[in-house]
């Protein structure tokens, strides 16, 4: 299973998505040790969650999409550093940057799953358009869309598509992640539609495991590039942030 042999990429993804300040070597580090050097206490219990999401979807994989296991990705990845984690937002207004999303509601949930499992689409296309309303509806009060990503990627898994969604940097030119964060503010703003937003996405799906270690190879080249860089202007710990205010649960 693909799934299985990305999973380093896969928290990295998410990593970057987050706007954690980690590279690819540090993430490792923190998935295998479960400790990093010039990582802040807070970045580390959301990397080491983050893995614990992934851990948590190779062994049940096999579940159906139900409000209960989207809660419970939320609880896993928010564990310690989201209020209330694995718990819906109450009714009431909230904006996330100048996104003021709508009430949520467990027939909300439904509605989203089932109108895109009803589209017959492919499972890539499914995945990304439930990545997109998952993560605009803002069902949880942070980790919107790091819970979004892991469940996409879990309905794929699922499905034994044998496909990932990843979002990671292969070109420090033009960086995927930042790419990745402007659509959902798009989509979020009601600047595009969902088949145009879901499209835009099918750039993240990755279909073979040869594709998985290009990026990794290309993702580890960027970090390297990125660290000689911060070293020669005296900084220490620098990766390719692009955490928005817009999208920043």
């Amino acid at each position: 299973m693909l799934i299985k042999k990305s999973i380093d990429n896969l928290i990295y993804s998410s990593v970057k998505v987050e706007g954690i300040d980690a590279s690819f070597a540090q993430t490792s580090k923190i998935v295998e040790n479960g400790i990093a050097e010039n990582i802040s206490p807070s970045d580390l219990n959301k990397i080491i969650c983050i893995k614990h999401g992934y851990e948590y979807l190779l062994d049940n994989y096999q579940k159906p999409l139900t409000w209960e296991l989207f809660s419970r990705y939320n609880s896993i990845i928010g564990k310690g550093n989201v209020h209330d984690a694995g718990s819906m937002r109450p009714p009431g207004v909230i904006h996330v940057g100048d996104y003021y999303p709508e009430d949520v509601s467990l027939d909300k949930f439904n509605r989203i799953v089932d109108t895109a499992l009803s589209t017959g689409y492919d499972a890539e296309d499914i995945a990304c358009q439930l990545l997109l309303n998952l993560a605009k509806s803002q069902f949880f009060h942070d980790g919107n869309k790091r819970s979004s990503l892991i469940l996409a990627n879990h309905y794929l898994a699922h499905e034994d598509a044998d496909r990932v969604i990843l979002v990671l940097d292969e070109d420090k030119e033009h960086p995927k992640t930042r790419k990745f964060l402007d659509i959902l503010v798009d989509y979020y703003h009601d600047n595009i539609s969902i088949d145009d937003a879901s499209w835009d996405l099918q750039d993240f799906v990755v279909l073979d495991e040869e594709a998985v270690n290009n990026i990794y190879s290309q993702t580890e080249t960027i970090d390297k590039l990125m660290s000689a860089k911060s070293e020669e202007a005296g900084f220490q710990n620098s990766s390719l942030s692009c955490k928005e205010n817009d999208i920043s649960r």
